[in-house]
């Protein structure tokens, strides 16, 4: 019985544990690496001109939601209105993938960009509400 008892007090502290680190403790990682998953499809352009509010999408670190700003038939902005940020690694993610994310929207004029190394999930999340947003201004 006191076997039981010791168990699962370690399991309990062990969580505990787990649970404050990664609430609270800020992760140091500051290298990013892009990895490509560019499709080899060409870029759309002409989109109309407006500001578009892409689908709130999800990964397991939160949700996400993108709105993009239309200009002469070009992608201008990419604004994002709701990003994961609960946790510390939630907020991180975010911040890796958002500036990397949108540059390239911009850049290639389309959703067949790269995701971000480290932030994969959530790079992909931000990705499909682009992508919804896109299509309205298609």
């Amino acid at each position: 019985m006191n076997k039981k008892i010791l168990l699962v007090s370690g399991l309990v502290i062990l969580l505990g544990g787990f649970f404050i680190y990664e609430r609270f403790i800020p992760n140091q990682q500051t290298t990013t690496q892009v990895i490509n998953t560019k499709q080899t499809s060409t870029a759309v352009t002409g989109f109309k001109d407006g500001t578009y509010i892409g689908l709130e999408t999800s990964s397991m670190y939160g949700k996400a939601k993108a709105q993009v700003i239309i200009s002469n038939g070009q992608i201008t902005d990419v604004q994002f209105l709701e990003y994961p940020n609960d946790r510390q690694t939630s907020i991180m993610k975010s911040n890796m993938a958002m500036p990397i994310i949108k540059q390239e929207v911009i850049q290639s004029q389309s959703v067949n960009v790269n995701t971000v190394s480290g932030a994969t999930q959530t790079s992909e999340s931000f990705i499909q509400s682009i992508s919804s947003a896109l299509s309205q201004a298609s």
